[in-house]
């Protein structure tokens, strides 16, 4: 994906809730924050919820698209080994 294209609602749809038939509003939110997030020029996505965001194949399925998810402590355990190359 270019860096700040938007990806799909659908991609988004499909990697985040593969198996929902119809999305809640909280997972319709989850997905525009994502948008978002890759709008803006976010670098590293944060999240406390890693149920929708990270489990079962979504972080690597996210990452392949150049959506960089972690949880907090992800990201810090990340930060460190990139500065200290």
């Amino acid at each position: 994906m270019l860096a700040g294209a938007i990806p799909e609602r659908d991609l988004l749809r499909h990697i985040l809730f593969p198996t929902s038939q119809h999305l809640t509003p909280n997972q319709e939110k989850d997905i525009e924050h994502l948008q978002y997030h890759v709008h803006t020029g976010g670098d590293l996505f944060v999240t406390r919820n890693p149920k929708d965001f990270i489990y079962r194949g979504k972080q690597e399925a996210l990452w392949s698209i150049g959506i960089w998810v972690f949880t907090p402590e992800e990201v810090v355990e990340h930060l460190h080994r990139y500065i200290s190359r």
